[in-house]
């Protein structure tokens, strides 16, 4: 094997490792959440889902609308809301306590998508929205789903 190959296959072998080890790039080999377009009369809302991916069961002390982050894009690219967990936005009646065993899912309820984009920033058009998922120093980000907010 020449030197020159030698080296392509180490560093492919480096970068594996670094993708293993790096908790970002575990949360892109492994989803843990899931955004779902409904069909509401306004049709702003998607239903989010939670699924454990990991070897241990995943608990919250809070509700996990605290652990989840709506990323919304409007139309030219911006980015119109980041930084705000939903909270008590979630819909449904959800336990204080909830422990997801690994391989089950948990069904968060339907929430807003749009809600947390301040007024000013909210116009007519077409929004790009992913959910962030935050856990013990890990983030998880969902699909992203269109919305047009009319």
């Amino acid at each position: 094997m020449s030197i020159r190959r030698s080296n392509v296959v180490v560093a492919g072998v480096l970068l594996s490792l670094m993708l293993l080890l790096h908790p970002t790039a575990r949360a892109v080999e492994k989803p843990m959440i899931s955004l779902i377009k409904t069909k509401t009369p306004h049709d702003e809302d998607g239903q989010v889902v939670l699924t454990n991916r990991l070897q241990e069961p995943l608990e919250f002390d809070r509700r996990p609308g605290l652990h989840l982050i709506p990323i919304v894009r409007n139309e030219a690219g911006e980015v119109v809301a980041a930084d705000k967990p939903f909270g008590w936005l979630l819909s449904g009646d959800m336990p204080e306590k909830i422990s997801i065993a690994p391989g089950s899912s948990y069904d968060c309820g339907v929430v807003g998508v749009l809600d947390l984009v301040p007024d000013e920033k909210r116009k007519p058009g077409k929004y790009h929205v992913r959910i962030r998922f935050e856990y013990k120093g890990t983030a998880w980000e969902s699909n992203e789903i269109e919305i047009e907010h009319k």
